[in-house]
């Protein structure tokens, strides 16, 4: 099971993996197909967190 850190969404998430450039060991990217998020690691620099910003709730049509 995997579960998204920013919104919850459970195995709702894309996956990719490939060599890192010096070649000592692996890039992944785990994206949440719900929110937009993610998370890339690799061996230098280790995990970053990309938050996709909530959606604004002004303009949703209720006759305001």
């Amino acid at each position: 099971m995997t579960v998204c850190t920013v919104c919850g969404a459970v195995d709702e998430i894309d996956y990719q993996e490939l060599p890192f450039m010096t070649g000592s060991g692996m890039d992944t990217c785990t994206g949440c197909l719900r929110c937009g998020s993610s998370v890339t690691t690799d061996p230098t620099f280790g995990a970053h967190v990309t938050r996709k910003p909530r959606p604004s709730h002004t303009g949703t049509g209720h006759g305001r």
